[in-house]
């Protein structure tokens, strides 16, 4: 299973497959089995058909009906892995479990009520009798579902972290966990967190499907008509004779040819000062097609961490400075105010300004400078 993981698209479709027979060979998990009656380390094994899904949709392939297939095959696990879910008992959010028996009702209606076969074989969108803000919702609480799992997953990893590195024996309690329990915990909120996924996967997959549906036909079109194009019938002898081929491409010019170079362009002015003709020449190359406009030189998340890192830089400034502010010398009173009176080298030098203070009110008594009776006619 870790080495299923491990693997990146192509390489984990087969991992996953012998997998799943595996599990289903030994009779793993019954449909009567309850939450309860899973064993913690069998639970990630749950999540087989969900891995196994999306290992199919990052497969690359060659064509519309390959993709078709693989699309509709991912869809039957999304929904084999969501019945499984719903067969367990507390494992589907109340919110989830009412979108995915939404989307079954649909489809039994649509199948009830005469829709098309293609659409019917392609799956419904799960979404009839919904209004696009109910959409809008759905989609919404899926995401904070999801988000929601995903923060609980990365705290409950994190006491696991801590646990190992404070090397806890497996039967004693940290933050209400043992070392079971933690377990249980994690892979019971991967499982909360892949079922959202998988929902808004089966959305996805049935509009890709009427996409593919469109492809599918089209080539299917092209292939009849290079069929028809390419070869002829000849009555007399019944036998088929192939149509003359098109002539071949012509070769690529060689590297210094003409057909080569870009456009040049000569533009003739006349200098405003001398009269004098002026040839310019400009060559018009591949920019001609660049927007006028100046295009970004970086993207939102670039520019979102490079404010980040200012906003930190100036407040490291900011509290550096306070710091340096606090160190500077100040009289006494101030250092009493401040609570730094305990500060043997400020004491010092507050002891030298306060000195310097009073010897500048000696030499500049109360009034000295205050001459406003000097001025004016005294008779007045």
């Amino acid at each position: 299973y870790r080495e299923a993981l491990e693997a990146e698209g192509a390489a984990a479709v087969p991992l996953f497959t012998d997998l799943q027979s595996r599990i289903s060979s030994a009779s793993l998990f019954s449909k009567n089995d309850t939450l309860d009656d899973i064993p913690t380390p069998s639970l990630p094994l749950v999540a087989v058909e969900f891995h196994l899904a999306t290992a199919l949709l990052a497969s690359p392939v060659h064509s519309s009906v390959n993709r078709q297939i693989n699309v509709r095959r991912c869809r039957d696990l999304y929904h084999a892995y969501l019945r499984k879910l719903d067969e367990l008992e507390d494992l589907l959010d109340d919110e989830l479990t009412r979108d995915y028996r939404r989307m079954l009702e649909a489809d039994e209606m649509e199948a009830e009520g005469g829709s098309s076969s293609s659409r019917r074989v392609d799956g419904g969108t799960g979404t009839t009798g919904m209004a696009p803000a109910q959409i809008r919702e759905a989609k919404i609480a899926r995401f904070r579902l999801r988000k929601a799992q995903k923060e609980e997953v990365e705290r409950l990893r994190a006491l696991r972290e801590r646990r190992n590195r404070l090397g806890v024996a497996d039967q004693d309690e940290v933050d209400g966990y043992d070392d079971d329990g933690l377990e249980r915990n994690i892979a019971l909120a991967e499982l909360r967190g892949h079922a959202a996924d998988a929902l808004d996967e089966i959305h996805n997959s049935t509009k890709e499907l009427e996409m593919l549906d469109m492809a599918v036909m089209m080539e299917k079109e092209r292939g009849e008509m290079g069929r028809h194009k390419g070869s002829a019938i000849d009555s007399s002898s019944g036998n088929a004779m192939m149509a003359p081929l098109a002539p071949p491409p012509p070769p690529p010019p060689p590297p210094n040819s003409l057909l080569n170079k870009p456009m040049e362009v000569t533009r003739v002015s006349r200098d405003p000062v001398t009269g004098q003709l002026q040839l310019k020449r400009e060559e018009i190359k591949s920019t001609v097609f660049r927007p006028g406009w100046n295009q970004p030189t970086m993207t939102l998340q670039q520019y979102g961490d490079m404010e980040v890192a200012r906003a930190r830089e100036r407040e490291a400034r900011q509290k550096q400075a306070e710091k340096d502010i606090l160190q500077k010398p100040r009289r006494y009173e101030q250092l009493v105010k401040d609570g730094m009176e305990d500060n043997a080298t400020l004491v010092d030098a507050s002891a030298k300004l306060d000195r310097e203070w009073d010897e500048w009110k000696e030499a500049n008594p109360k009034g000295s400078g205050n001459k406003m009776g000097d001025r004016g006619d005294r008779n007045f």
